[in-house]
């Protein structure tokens, strides 16, 4: 998925408050790497953490033929690419890829102090 050939991109650069790069090749896995302006205690992690999980929860009790699948838990993180970003795994699933858009919201939502997303 690249700004250039799916058009949900576009969506998901407006649909938030910082800057997005969205370079999820390996779609329905997305690793969001939240890069945050100062150094995320732990407080800060669950949060991010939490407001996936609760639009995993919200998405798929609407989409209950078409899920997504799961989010890494708290305990399995993928490591952080820097001391100030988290990196959380989703796996989309069988979900539609606009799904991407509501959960990118989902971590503007929060209002922590997000530098920028990547989407990997």
């Amino acid at each position: 998925m690249t700004e250039y050939d799916d058009p949900i991109v576009g969506e998901i650069k407006a649909a938030v408050p910082f800057p997005v790069d969205v370079e999820c090749e390996g779609y329905p896995d997305v690793i969001f790497n939240v890069i945050f302006e100062k150094h995320p205690d732990q407080l800060m992690v669950e949060q991010s953490v939490s407001a996936l999980e609760h639009y995993m929860y919200s998405y798929n009790k609407k989409h209950i033929f078409k899920p997504i699948h799961y989010i890494s838990d708290i305990d399995s993180l993928p490591e952080a690419s820097s001391v100030f970003s988290v990196c959380i795994h989703m796996d989309f699933g069988n979900a539609n890829p606009k799904a991407l858009i509501g959960a990118v919201k989902a971590i503007a939502e929060t209002n922590l102090p997000i530098y920028r997303v990547i989407l990997e």
